[in-house]
């Protein structure tokens, strides 16, 4: 779901919803992890756990008026991630369209691809290494 300007009032949430659902699937979580600085997930084979479908709570059909991303992950776990307003700003706020210059991004490799480790960045102290990674050639 992209900033609607009929809803001018949700204007925080929305931006923030599109923001961290990009975030999530703009790089493998594992190369996420280690650049947060945190543990990585992997699975029981050392494999990286990945985000294989992250959508707003309105693509997602998710019954709710709150905006929100639901995350599904390689292992089979679901998430959603809700945004909730604590306060509001005592100033007004608009939103600025992106620039014209803004590029789409490359799509997300398969499921089936793993991210190069050459490419990779170091693992964080007590973050788990996986075990094998696969790369996908085209």
């Amino acid at each position: 779901m992209a900033y609607d300007a009929d809803e001018p009032e949700f204007d925080h949430e929305t931006v923030l919803q599109d923001v961290i659902r990009y975030l999530l699937t703009s790089d493998d979580l594992y190369a996420l992890s280690c650049d947060a600085g945190t543990a990585a997930l992997v699975d029981g084979d050392g494999d990286p756990i990945d985000v294989v479908s992250a959508q707003t709570y309105a693509d997602a059909g998710v019954l709710t008026l709150d905006r929100g991303v639901y995350l599904e992950l390689s292992d089979g776990s679901r998430f959603g991630v809700t945004l909730s307003v604590s306060a509001r700003g005592s100033h007004d706020t608009t939103v600025s369209p992106p620039p014209a210059h803004e590029q789409q991004r490359a799509p997300r490799p398969t499921s089936g691809a793993r991210r190069d480790p050459s490419t990779a960045t170091e693992p964080a102290p007590g973050a788990h290494a996986p075990a094998a990674v696969e790369t996908e050639t085209r």
